[in-house]
């Protein structure tokens, strides 16, 4: 009887990706981060699917939330709290999220509180790579640097830390710092002081 989220995969054949999030998320009962309550296979119309259901989260997801224009201060400071609660848990079983950004963060409705959900493409560190080389997973207009750039066994938890900056910026204006633009993101890495002045010298 619970209320679920629940991600549909086509076709019941092994998905790698899949059974890697399903195993490192079955070890995880974490606030910031969405929890797994089932998964299994089904069948509809004749085709089997593959299902993971997850706990429901009360809130908006935040891109959804910023078409509204921006959030508080005090909310950014509170998305930036417990999504990086959310990186540091999963950093402790070396795995990188790869794709923090808005559209990945659910926002509470009194604006205190995220979740950080989705490790569909989450780099385990201590599996081998499934990415072929020269190609990366992530959002154009938030990857770090060493994400761009560099092989996939050269990421840690600073690239989710880069990502989650890009976010909270973005939070804060109500707007992308450099409108998406990927290059633009690389090679000016403005202050948040310089682009929202009047915000809290601490944020």
């Amino acid at each position: 009887d619970d209320h679920v989220a629940l991600k549909i995969h086509s076709g019941a054949t092994e998905n790698v990706r899949v059974d890697r999030e399903i195993a490192a998320l079955q070890g995880f009962d974490h606030p910031c981060l969405a929890s797994l309550v089932e998964h299994g296979t089904l069948s509809l119309n004749g085709e089997q699917y593959r299902y993971v259901a997850w706990r429901f989260i009360q809130g908006t997801a935040l891109d959804e939330r910023l078409k509204g224009g921006p959030i508080s201060a005090k909310a950014v400071a509170c998305v930036g709290r417990d999504v990086a609660r959310a990186i540091d848990h999963i950093w402790q079983k070396r795995i990188v999220h790869r794709d923090i950004n808005p559209k990945n963060i659910m926002l509470s409705p009194r604006e205190d509180s995220a979740v950080l959900i989705d490790l569909g493409v989450a780099r385990f560190l201590d599996l081998r790579v499934l990415t072929a080389a020269g190609r990366t997973w992530g959002t154009p207009g938030y990857f770090s640097p060493e994400q761009w750039y560099g092989p996939g066994e050269n990421l840690t938890c600073h690239s989710d830390v880069f990502t989650l900056g890009v976010s909270l910026q973005e939070a804060l204006l109500g707007r992308h710092p450099t409108l998406g633009d990927q290059q633009t993101l690389l090679n000016s890495r403005t202050p948040t002081s310089t682009l929202s002045p009047t915000a809290p010298a601490a944020l």
